[in-house]
C-alpha cells in the first residue's frame, strides 16, 4: 500500500469515528432546544391582539351602538401604544398594553354577542369576572416577572398567559366549561407565580431591613449625642422615633419586612426632624448645657466667702445671681438655648461681682474704718456749732451734707460694706473741712 492510499484510509477512519460524536452533540443541541424554558413571545401576543381586533371589526353590525365604537377605538389606541413600546424595546410595557387592548376588545365582543339592548354578556358572570381578574393579575405580575423572575418563573408565566388566551378563545366560542377550566388553571399558576415572587422579594426586603435597622440605630445614637436632654420638643420626637424603631424590629422578627421598612422611614424622618429642631434652638446646645452646669458650681463655691464676709450687698448680689440662674434653667428646659446662654452668663457675672464685693473686706479692716469714722465724728462735733453760728449759708449747707455722708458711712459699716463706709466717711470729713474754711473758722 502506497503512502497516498494510507492517507486516504486515515481520513476516512477519522470521519467515520467522528460521526457518533457529532450525532451525540446534535442530539444534545436538539434536546436542549426542546426542553428550554418557554418565554412570552411578545410579537406573537401583539399579532393575536391584532387578529382579535380585526375579527371584531369585520363582524361589526350596521350602525353599531356608540359604546361599542368608543370601546373599540380605545382598544386600537392601546394596541398602537403596545406596538410603539415593542419597537422601542420595552417588551414588558408592550405586553402590558396589548393585554389591556385585548381585554377591552373581548368586552366589546361580549357586548356584541349579548345582542342589542343588552348591557351585559349572556355567559356566566363568575366566569367573566375570573377571566378579567386573571387579566389584571397578568398585568400586575408582568413587570415583576421581568425584573425578579428566574427562568422557571418566566416559563410558568408564559404558560399562564397562554392558558388565559385559550380560555378567552373558548369563552368567545361559547365553550364555557372549557373556558372555566383553563381560566382556573391559569389563575392557580398565576397565584403560584405571585407567591414565589413575594418570597423572593421578601428575601431581598429582609436584607434591606437589616441594613436599614443598623442605619437607624446609628442615626439614633448620633442624635442622642447632639440633642441635650433639656430640649424637650426634640427629645419628645426622639423618644417617638425610638419607640417606632423598637416596633420596626418587632415587625421584622414577625416576618413583616415591608411594614418594618415603612416604619423605619418614619424613624429616619422623626430623628432628622428632632436634630433640626435642636440645632435651630442653638448651634451649641451641648455647650450651653455645660455653661449652665458650671454656673451652678460657681454659685455654690461663692456662697461660703460671701456668707463669711458679712456684707449684705454681696449676699444680695448672690441672691440675684441665683434668680437669674433659675431663669436660665427654665429657658434651657424649654429648649431656648440662646436665651439660656444669655441668662446664665449674666448670673455668672453677678456671682463674680458678689465674690469681689465680699473680698473687699479682706483689704479694708474694721479698725481702719472705725478710726476714719471716729475722726470725722470729732470734726463734726467740734466745728458744727461754730459753723451754725457763723451765719454762712454755704458753710451750713456743707455741714448738712457732711452729716448726711457720715450717717451713710455708719450705715455702710453696719452692713459690712467697709470700703463704702471708708470712702463715705472720708468724703464727709473733706466736706466739713470745706465748710470750716467757708465759715472763716481758724
Amino acid at each position: 500500500m502506497n503512502m497516498g492510499q494510507k492517507f486516504e484510509d486515515l481520513i476516512f477512519s477519522l470521519i467515520f469515528a467522528s460521526v457518533p460524536i457529532l450525532l451525540f452533540l446534535g442530539l444534545i443541541m436538539v434536546a436542549t432546544s426542546c426542553f428550554a424554558a418557554p418565554t412570552v413571545d411578545i410579537a406573537l401576543e401583539l399579532d393575536r391582539t391584532d387578529d382579535i381586533l380585526a375579527d371584531i371589526e369585520e363582524n361589526l353590525p350596521d350602525n353599531p351602538p356608540h359604546i361599542i365604537i368608543e370601546q373599540l377605538a380605545v382598544a386600537y389606541d392601546m394596541q398602537t401604544d403596545a406596538r410603539d413600546a415593542f419597537d422601542l424595546g420595552e417588551n414588558m410595557l408592550a405586553l402590558h398594553m396589548t393585554m389591556q387592548s385585548r381585554e377591552v376588545a373581548r368586552r366589546v365582543q361580549a357586548l356584541l354577542d349579548a345582542g342589542p339592548g343588552q348591557n351585559a354578556p349572556g355567559p356566566p358572570e363568575p366566569l367573566l369576572r375570573l377571566l378579567e381578574q386573571n387579566a389584571e393579575l397578568i398585568e400586575e405580575l408582568a413587570p415583576t416577572v421581568d425584573e425578579f423572575g428566574n427562568e422557571v418563573t418566566r416559563a410558568n408565566f408564559a404558560q399562564a398567559v397562554e392558558m388565559q388566551n385559550q380560555a378567552w378563545d373558548a369563552f368567545n366560542e361559547g365553550n364555557f366549561p372549557i373556558a372555566g377550566n383553563l381560566a382556573e388553571r391559569a389563575r392557580d399558576k398565576l397565584f403560584q407565580i405571585r407567591h414565589s415572587l413575594v418570597s423572593a422579594e421578601r428575601g431581598l426586603d429582609s436584607e434591606r431591613v437589616i441594613s436599614e435597622l443598623e442605619r437607624a440605630s446609628d442615626l439614633l445614637n448620633r442624635a442622642d449625642e447632639k440633642i441635650p436632654s433639656p430640649a424637650k420638643e426634640a427629645q419628645a420626637l426622639l423618644n417617638t422615633a425610638r419607640d417606632m424603631f423598637a416596633e420596626s424590629e418587632k415587625l421584622y422578627n414577625e416576618g413583616r419586612p415591608q411594614e418594618a421598612l415603612r416604619l423605619l422611614e418614619e424613624v429616619f424622618s422623626l430623628t432628622q426632624r428632632a436634630v433640626r429642631i435642636a440645632s435651630r434652638r442653638g448651634p451649641q446646645s451641648a455647650e450651653v448645657v455645660g455653661i449652665v452646669s458650671r454656673t451652678d458650681e460657681l454659685i455654690e463655691i461663692a456662697a461660703e466667702p460671701v456668707d463669711e464676709s458679712g456684707r449684705r450687698d454681696a449676699e444680695q448680689m448672690l441672691d440675684q445671681a441665683r434668680e437669674i440662674q433659675r431663669q436660665a434653667k427654665a429657658a434651657l428646659d424649654a429648649g431656648e438655648t440662646a436665651q439660656a446662654e444669655k441668662l446664665t452668663i449674666e448670673a455668672r457675672r453677678m456671682t463674680d461681682l458678689s465674690v469681689r464685693t465680699a473680698k473687699e473686706n479682706d483689704e479694708i479692716h474694721y479698725a481702719e474704718v472705725d478710726r476714719a469714722l471716729a475722726h470725722t465724728e470729732e470734726l463734726i462735733a467740734d466745728f458744727a456749732p461754730k459753723i451754725e453760728t457763723s451765719g454762712s449759708e454755704p458753710a451750713i449747707d456743707l455741714l448738712n451734707r457732711a452729716e448726711k455722708l457720715q450717717s451713710d458711712a455708719l450705715a455702710y459699716r453696719d452692713s459690712g460694706k467697709l470700703k463704702e463706709a471708708l470712702y463715705t466717711t472720708r468724703a464727709a470729713g473733706e466736706t466739713i473741712q470745706r465748710g470750716i474754711r467757708l465759715a472763716g473758722i481758724k
